[in-house]
């Protein structure tokens, strides 16, 4: 009775500290000092060697907890299962989970395994690992054909109890994953068989369970592909392919090598199959021989059955190659990074620059290979979407355009994409990830030495800047580049900013929600108030998108891009980016700004907009302007004058005086066309004057009965200032001389 108390109390301590680390790794903002405080507390009364150590070891690693650890324990859930990141080693010997075993899954498979016994080990069974046909795990059971094929214990596994076992997976960010496995409740048949796999070694049992527990939670499941279960058996790097990506002397290299497992799979084929391959099989590679060009399989539904063909009849019969290399012999460097895709944040738009982005650097001074796997994590079954796409690619020269699949992308569905690089040497590469639904990520980075530095780029203030905006509901009709209304659209600032100035290529872009939107963008120096000169002039409107490429700019010098519309806006949220190419030395720039300026008042805080008459018998408009009363005051103003409608016939000249004295404010002599920005008088300064008047000249034929073309009896003006003022029409003849 004492023995069994004392073992009650020792599984209460595990169950204890089970709890405290998982509190301590999953709570940012707890106090863990409490928690560790009490556990040292029970070890100091514990008379386990082991559970003192593993309180002693976690009392010293608690202050090591950064951001990505944690990051690997919160996501750690999967179906209301909780999967540590625990090593074997290191693991208490309690379960995590009320339940650790799997459901038969389907009406006809719960009529035809109607018991539940303990997992049954064959030991007098001769032959090899075999399919249990109830079970659609093929590429499972190729999987351990293989790894047993090359004397691999893996995974690794460790008994807890008469009838419990942990075993270390590779899946959501670590390869040591830790899932307890209960095998007293297997689902068995009247006559004694079980759902389970054929083997004279139970471990390869429990790692089926283990595997069907965490991807499904039944035997019901509906099957994967050897790359992807090798990968979560073992952690070795899935590639998956087509059969004719390889040519027969690379195949032939690759598994003499022993660097590689391989497998192959039929897919969705025709009935012109060679006997006794069947469609939707994945079949392990055991052998091939170079003189025959001759390709051996492994059926694991049938443990004598080897099927050899040759190499023109396994790219007939086959579609996808798997191949899962061991990254220990291959490479002596890795790291990992964990984020989480929010498609509301980042789906928004489809563009790259919108995306996560990651910077990839050869430090060292020779060519390097890096490779880097891109998994998406395993969450719960009714969050995920069967049709998820999600993919790692690099980022192209323009990072505002849409983005692009990679070509041949085998992981892109399957949540596991291996991708090759090849760098020069000092060389840098920008990637991004997409993906069509919410979930965490791990990208695994793997290289020979260790100058090869892979990091997220957070600071992305030297490579590109944005803004969202909404269009202005005051702008009254057409407002396309070709009307008198261009100027009153969105406009920004923008500005390149470097230690030294020189010449760069810039992309722009406008981006909107509804690709019913036909938008164009111009770009102009700061100054350019009337919109008479823009870079690069481009009169198209694009569907859902405004892009200009490769705009000459200089760093350290103000810009303005304006947006528009060829009709009313259709959306109600756009998304103005500015990009450095990435062959323009963007790792020179110190930063983009990019923001909203109402150039339409020459950015004054104080507005004033009306609406004038001319007279049918006069070629002179007079407005008075009243200005602030304060003794000695300067005020400094922004005047606009646009044509309600725009017209070739229309030519006026401004000048601006003050009415008692004739004093001339602002002089000009030539008659001018209105520009698509209206005529501008900039940053004008008046000092001691209460009132100017602004006359307005037109150099039309002056005739009672002249015929308007539009509205050329009407304009508008929009005056901005530093102090507030008052427009009103002037009533008093008195003209300068």
């Amino acid at each position: 009775m004492e023995d069994k108390n004392l073992v009650v109390s020792k599984m209460n301590e595990w169950h204890e500290f089970n709890a405290a680390i998982k509190s301590i790794y999953c709570n940012a903002e707890g106090d863990s000092s409490s928690i560790i405080n009490r556990l040292v507390g029970l070890a100091m009364k514990s008379d386990d060697s082991t559970f003192i150590q593993a309180v002693l070891v976690l009392k010293e690693n608690v202050s090591k907890v950064d951001k990505q650890l944690r990051f690997l324990w919160l996501t750690s859930t999967i179906d209301s299962r909780f999967y540590p990141p625990i090593p074997i080693s290191e693991a208490s010997p309690v379960s995590w989970n009320k339940t650790e075993y799997c459901a038969p899954g389907t009406e006809e498979l719960q009529r035809r395994y109607p018991g539940r016994a303990k997992l049954q080990n064959e030991e007098d069974y001769s032959g090899g690992i075999e399919q249990c046909r109830d079970v659609p795990d093929c590429s499972l059971v190729a999987s351990l054909i293989n790894l047993r094929s090359k004397n691999l214990n893996l995974p690794l596994i460790k008994q807890i109890s008469s009838t419990k076992y942990h075993v270390n997976l590779s899946f959501n960010g670590s390869n040591k994953r830790l899932v307890t496995v209960d095998i007293s409740q297997i689902p068995t048949s009247v006559d004694g068989k079980q759902l389970s796999l054929k083997s004279n070694d139970i471990s390869d049992k429990i790692g089926e369970l283990a595997l069907l527990l965490v991807s499904k939670g039944t035997y019901s499941t509906d099957g994967s592909n050897i790359s992807i279960d090798t990968y979560r058996l073992s952690g070795f790097l899935p590639e998956i392919t087509q059969v004719n990506s390889y040519p027969f002397e690379k195949l032939w290299k690759f598994h003499k090598s022993n660097l590689c497992l391989m497998g192959a799979g039929t897919g969705n084929r025709s009935n012109d199959m060679i006997k006794p391959l069947v469609e939707n099989h994945d079949y392990s590679i055991i052998d091939i021989t170079y003189d025959s060009r001759l390709v051996k399989l492994r059926d694991p539904r049938n443990s004598t059955l080897n099927v050899e063909i040759s190499y023109e009849q396994y790219l007939k019969n086959f579609k996808q190659l798997y191949l899962n290399w061991n990254q220990e012999k291959l490479f002596k460097c890795s790291q990992v990074l964990h984020f989480r895709y929010d498609t509301s944040r980042y789906n928004k738009f489809s563009i790259v620059a919108d995306k996560p982005l990651f910077h990839l650097v050869n430090n060292s001074k020779v060519t390097e290979t890096v490779w880097l796997l891109l998994e998406s994590h395993l969450q719960d079954e009714g969050s995920q979407e069967n049709r998820s796409v999600s993919f790692l690619n690099e980022a192209p020269e323009c990072i505002i355009c849409p983005i692009e699949p990679p070509v041949e992308c085998g992981g892109n569905r399957i949540g596991l994409q291996l991708v090759k690089l090849r760098l020069d040497a000092e060389t840098e590469r920008l990637l991004y990830c997409y993906s069509t639904t919410n979930n965490n990520f791990s990208i695994h980075s793997f290289s020979v030495v260790k100058e090869i530095c892979f990091q997220r780029l957070k600071d992305t203030k030297s490579l590109f800047a944005k803004v969202l905006f909404s269009f202005p509901y005051e702008i009254e009709g057409k407002a396309s580049f070709d009307t008198c209304n261009f100027f009153q659209n969105p406009t920004f600032e923008l500005e390149v900013h470097s230690e030294q100035d020189y010449q760069v290529l810039m992309d722009a872009a406008c981006i909107s929600t509804s690709s019913h939107d036909l938008i164009n963008i111009q770009v102009y120096y700061f100054n350019d108030y009337e919109l008479i000169k823009p870079i690069m002039f481009d009169n198209h409107y694009q569907p859902g998108q405004g892009l200009k490429q490769d705009v000459p700019i200089l760093t350290n010098v103000k810009y303005m891009i304006v947006c528009s519309t060829y009709g009313p806006p259709a959306s109600m949220e756009f998304e103005l980016l500015a990009s450095i190419r990435l062959s323009s030395s963007w790792r020179l720039i110190s930063g983009i700004t990019l923001r909203s300026v109402n150039l339409i008042y020459g950015t004054y805080p104080y507005h004033c907009r009306n609406r004038f008459h001319w007279k049918e018998t006069s070629d002179k408009l007079k407005i008075q302007m009243t200005l602030p009363t304060k003794k000695y005051s300067t005020n400094k103003l922004f005047i606009r004058v646009v044509p309600v409608e725009s017209s070739a016939r229309l030519r006026i000249r401004c000048n601006i005086f003050e009415p008692e004295s004739a004093l001339c404010v602002y002089e000009c002599q030539e008659y001018r066309t209105c520009p698509s920005g209206g005529i501008v008088i900039p940053d004008l300064e008046v000092s001691r004057i209460n009132i100017v008047v602004l006359m307005i000249e037109r150099s039309v034929p002056i005739s009672s009965c002249l015929p308007t073309e539009g509205q050329l009896d009407e304009l508008e003006l929009f005056v901005g200032s530093s102090q507030k003022i008052r427009i009103e029409k002037y009533s008093d003849d008195v003209i300068p001389k």
